[in-house]
């Protein structure tokens, strides 16, 4: 299959045949390369395909195929906590690229991901940060500008949950933008930060550099608004939204829906509105009220998704 053409609906298909034949490594080599060029997150069927094929001696696979798989698997195996199999494709990768600063990060998210699990004790979790922000050092030491390093930086700090942590991810992730500007989703992480830090502002700054990369993106739209609100910036708040809910207008765009929602009864509640700017907030409160409602429909037709139908219309009426 040309990647061009996959879907994810090839996934599936190629999961129910792995379902009927498990041992089939043509099977287990098709969904693997499948997941890869998707881009599709499933460490299951990774798993699932890829420990049997490799332990068959990856039968079928080209010579640079079989470490890509390795890595694939490798990967899904850190997610799956399955860290014995983690350390036997990993070291498999150390001794074919021993000097390779990709495996040396690979090192580090084994370190971090054991820091991460569920049950680990907050003194163990630290000492594995410490270990994974060790080997990005020694990554960083080779190659100052690494990416990859540079992010997981970010994600150890932010692993370690302290406000003394975050700080240091925040100035970890401005680093990084210095020399990645145009990275969307690190500025929108950037504003997360911010927020959890309670400093407004800066989210708003990050959130518009967010918009001007990614003005097609309605989440950002909206992730602005919401931060405006917070702000007070009610009219302005209002025209993210109404973008956002342009962008898209689905269902799925919920929280968009709201938002018009409490901005412009909040604009409605303020003095000094011409006629005018009064009937324009009325009409932009109906749109906001009306794709809200249809959000709360498309709910699951049960006496719970009912009932929730009713509270939003009673809500929306006292509006």
């Amino acid at each position: 299959m040309a990647a061009a053409t996959l879907r994810q609906a090839d996934v599936e298909e190629l999961e129910t045949k792995l379902n009927t034949h498990p041992e089939d490594s043509a099977i287990q080599r098709k969904l693997l390369a499948c997941l890869r060029a998707l881009k599709t997150r499933r460490p299951d069927l990774v798993a699932r395909a890829g420990l049997p094929l490799l332990a068959g001696g990856g039968r079928g696979l080209g010579k640079s195929e079989v470490w890509d798989v390795r890595e694939q698997v490798y990967l899904a195996c850190l997610e799956l906590h399955m860290w014995d199999h983690a350390e036997g494709q990993l070291d498999q990768l150390q001794a074919k690229f021993p000097k390779s600063v990709r495996v040396k990060g690979l090192q580090g998210m084994m370190s971090e991901a054991k820091g991460g699990a569920s049950g680990v004790s907050k003194a163990d979790a630290t000492k594995h940060y410490e270990a994974a922000l060790g080997v990005y050092k020694e990554v960083l030491e080779e190659d100052p500008a690494n990416a990859f390093a540079l992010k997981r930086k970010v994600c150890c700090m932010r692993g370690l949950g302290s406000p003394e942590a975050l700080a240091t991810a925040v100035g970890y992730l401005n680093e990084y933008l210095e020399l990645y500007p145009t990275d969307v989703e690190s500025w929108r992480e950037l504003s997360e930060a911010y927020l959890e830090q309670g400093h407004v502002e800066a989210a708003k700054f990050a959130l518009e550099e967010c918009l001007m990369l990614s003005p097609v993106n309605y989440i950002n739209h909206t992730m602005l608004a919401d931060t405006l609100y917070t702000l007070g910036d009610h009219a302005t708040a209002r025209k993210y939204y109404a973008q956002s809910l342009e962008l898209n207008n689905t269902p799925t765009n919920a929280r968009a829906a709201l938002g018009m929602v409490l901005c412009t009864t909040a604009i409605n509640g303020k003095r000094g509105a011409t006629q005018e700017e009064k009937t324009n907030n009325g009409a932009l409160f109906e749109v906001g009220k009306t794709a809200l409602v249809e959000s709360y429909e498309h709910l699951p037709p049960n006496n719970a998704g009912k009932e929730v139908v009713k509270l939003a219309r009673r809500w929306l009426k006292m509006a």
